[in-house]
């Protein structure tokens, strides 16, 4: 194979790069070609904390920070109503921790709820409301959740509740009854709409410090580096693009984790230093682990202050990963064999697997199968499915056949529903077609020309790019002989001739 040559306008900004970002070439070369304008080149290669937006910019954040700021000067309970994943639990874990601070202490006055979607679905759980309203509360904040649907806001009143929502998914809703934070809504103005929901809870974090202590963000991001902790280990477990903002905040966060030595970082910390590839591998499922057995383990892990019951937690829940993945294994051999293989859609229906393993298995289907994947779970009289897509908004195609659905959620490609076993013929004839229409977007393929050429022996000059992710994709390279490319841990992966 040739060795690649750059046009020549490439090789002048490449050597401009190395030159002011003081660069090897090889680094300097792939940012040019990603990133042809100086200032998003410096954005990438130099992510500060400086360049996060103004939280105020976030639609009703100020009405919701004033909202929650109150509740806790009067020591109001307050229910956080979170999602069931790792950006869920980061989600409900931060706001706590924020609440309790700001309430000097109350820890009384917040309760945190995860749900469980295969016993509450995607909608508040009037069950769940009634319990808390015994416990005296009167206000409940969704975080990472909540946007979705407008039985959230029924649901809510209808069980005398002040309800907030505190969200980064897609919605269809062009008005909102009740305060609303969420970048995607129509009407907002921020100008980062990809935040993960602990990017968005971070906001609203730092908008009540500001309003509870009169702290300046870079005085919070000081103080408060547990919460860029936090909020690194949601955005890059909601596999959201990785750049701009979500950059930033994932930068910030292993800085950070390597400066504090409290609660679960420490934990994590103990069996040495924590880097992108350990977040990845290790950390990440950890969390996640939790909503295999009680979600509520996840939060306690990531708030608690008893070393043994860290401890403790991690090593249980690290047992708990080990299974699961042998089972996930399991399904996934079973769901490849058994797929059902359309123009652009794997298509597979399973008998009474776990909700929580469907995503992940649609995820490596997609990934698999180069094109749309639909895992459905058959549960006595429901089914539980699960969408994965390299380009397709699936959240769009969805919410075109809401009728079709119990509830329904996610993002343009991640999305989820609950539907009546009866309704599972017209669902898939629904979403077959929906995907059908707007071939070819979601059939990319893969890329074919390296970007740059550089010697295998010197990859270790890319890590600035890490974490490698949806939208910060891992470069294809070739060393004059062979293409390959490398992921978070830099191990190679060969492409072939």
């Amino acid at each position: 194979m040739q060795r690649e040559v750059l046009p020549a306008n490439d090789a002048v900004l490449s050597n401009l790069y190395a030159d002011r970002f003081n660069i090897p070439i090889e680094l300097a070369q792939l940012v040019a070609r990603r990133f042809p304008e100086f200032k998003r080149a410096e954005m990438y290669l130099n992510p500060r904390l400086t360049g996060l937006h103004e939280p105020e910019m976030l639609p009703d954040i100020g009405a919701v920070a004033d909202r929650l700021l109150k509740k806790t000067q009067n020591n109001e309970p307050i229910l956080i109503y979170g999602h069931d994943d790792p950006d869920g639990f980061t989600s409900t874990a931060l706001i706590c921790i924020a609440l309790k601070e700001i309430s000097r202490g109350e820890a009384s006055a917040v309760h945190a709820y995860t749900f469980d979607r295969e016993h509450d679905g995607y909608i508040l759980n009037p069950q769940v409301l009634q319990k808390y309203h015994g416990e005296g509360c009167r206000t409940v904040l969704t975080v990472d959740y909540g946007v979705s649907s407008a039985e959230n806001f029924r649901i809510a009143a209808e069980n005398g509740y002040e309800l907030l929502v505190c969200d980064h998914h897609e919605t269809r809703l062009e008005s909102f009854p009740v305060p609303t934070i969420d970048p995607k809504r129509f009407d907002s103005k921020y100008p980062f709409r990809d935040l993960a929901g602990a990017g968005v809870t971070l906001k609203l974090a730092t908008s009540l410090y500001q309003r509870a202590l009169g702290l300046k963000p870079d005085e919070f991001y000081a103080l408060k580096k547990e919460f860029l902790v936090l909020a690194m280990i949601g955005t890059i477990a909601d596999r959201v693009p990785l750049l701009d903002e979500n950059r930033i905040i994932c930068h910030a966060g292993i800085k950070a984790i390597g400066r504090i030595e409290r609660g679960f970082v420490k934990g994590f910390t103990k069996d040495g230093a924590v880097d992108f590839g350990r977040v990845i591998s290790e950390i990440i499922p950890t969390i996640a682990s939790a909503a295999y057995v009680e979600n509520q383990k996840a939060v306690e892990l990531l708030i608690s202050d008893n070393e043994e019951r860290i401890d403790a937690l991690i090593a249980e829940l690290k047992e708990v990963t080990r299974q699961r993945r042998a089972r996930s294994a399991e399904i996934l051999n079973m769901v490849t064999s058994a797929a059902k293989l359309f123009k652009n859609i794997a298509l597979c229906v399973v008998p009474h697997v776990r909700q929580h393993y469907l995503g992940s298995i649609a995820a490596r289907i997609c990934d698999h199968f180069n094109r749309v994947s639909l895992i459905i779970s058959i549960n006595e009289d429901r089914c539980h499915g699960e969408l994965r897509s390299a380009g397709l908004d699936l959240h769009s195609v969805l919410a075109r056949h809401g009728d079709l659905f119990i509830d329904y959620g996610g993002h343009q490609k991640a999305a989820g529903f609950t539907a009546e076993y009866r309704k599972l013929e017209s669902i898939i004839d629904a979403i077959t077609i929906a995907v059908d229409d707007q071939e070819p977007a979601d059939r990319p393929g893969e890329k074919t020309e390296p970007e740059i050429s550089i010697k295998k022996d010197r990859v270790s000059v890319l890590i600035p790019m890490l974490p490698f992710g949806e939208g910060n994709e891992p470069p294809l390279l070739t060393d004059g002989f062979s293409v390959y490319t490398i992921d978070n841990w830099l191990n190679i992966s060969e492409r072939g001739p």
